[in-house]
């Protein structure tokens, strides 16, 4: 990844986490049916893959 994507990734990253500071706790933890279950659980895994590639 290059320096520019890097740069998308983290405006792209920080909305995300600035549209989760609104959330209550229950719609943060809400279970759906697909993909990782709630918002919580799909950050969780998206924490793992950036600690496994920096790792």
């Amino acid at each position: 990844m290059n320096q520019l994507e890097y740069e998308w990734v983290k405006k792209t990253r920080q909305i995300l986490l600035d549209q989760c500071k609104e959330l209550n706790e229950d719609d943060f933890t809400k279970e759906f049916e697909f993909g990782f279950q709630s918002i919580r659980d799909s950050l969780v895994h998206v924490a793992g893959c950036y600690h496994a590639v920096t790792a």
